[in-house]
């Protein structure tokens, strides 16, 4: 018989979940800024705004960070907490903010940063279509339909969705396609190092 299971008070358990989602978070509210902001002095502000989450997302890396303290699965398994994931998310996050930082609609800028940092740890992934506006037409409705297919299966086993979700929006001729790769290797590696 089981021992009785210790809830902390007031949902603190998934206080967890909002500290690893701030950085995306953060990059939203940049988004937001930025779309209020008019002027020339709009790139500046967002330029400012990108560098909180990303540090974060570097402090996450910390010996005796929240990468180490609270690796694993959270919420079903929707958001993965460890080291490669946390690594990954700040890759991806700096590449996102170097790789649009020319970008004409400066609310865009940040929202692509958040979605790259979303990327290896919200295993979500119906999230991949936010790349589909940079990517190629050409197979299009077949990338769609595969990450479609993919979504209920992430109820079950969300690592491997996830990674399949990622490489097939990296099938696509995109900017994304490097960032697609090194989310679906980072997630193929984590599920291989849990089992």
């Amino acid at each position: 018989m089981p021992g009785p299971v210790l809830v902390p008070p007031g949902g603190l358990q998934h206080h967890v979940l909002l500290v690893a989602l701030t950085p995306v978070l953060l990059a939203l509210a940049a988004a937001a800024a930025a779309a209020l902001a008019r002027g020339p002095g709009a790139r500046a502000l967002t330029a400012v705004a990108l560098i909180p989450p990303l540090t974060l997302q570097a402090l996450f890396l910390l010996p005796h960070g929240l990468a180490q303290q609270a690796a694993g699965p959270h919420a079903g398994g929707v958001v993965r907490i460890d080291v490669i994931a946390s690594a990954s998310a700040l890759l991806l996050g700096i590449w996102a903010a170097w790789r649009w930082r020319a970008e004409p609609r400066t609310w865009a800028w940040p929202l692509r940063v958040s979605l790259a940092l979303c990327l290896p740890v919200l295993l979500l992934p119906p999230l991949t279509l936010a790349m589909e506006p940079d990517a190629d037409a050409r197979g299009r409705r077949w990338r769609v339909l595969a990450v479609l297919v993919l979504t209920p299966l992430a109820w079950w086993w969300p690592l491997p969705a996830m990674a399949c979700a990622c490489a097939v929006s990296a099938s696509a001729r995109s900017p994304w396609r490097s960032a697609g790769l090194i989310a679906s290797l980072a997630a193929m590696t984590s599920s291989a190092l849990r089992a």
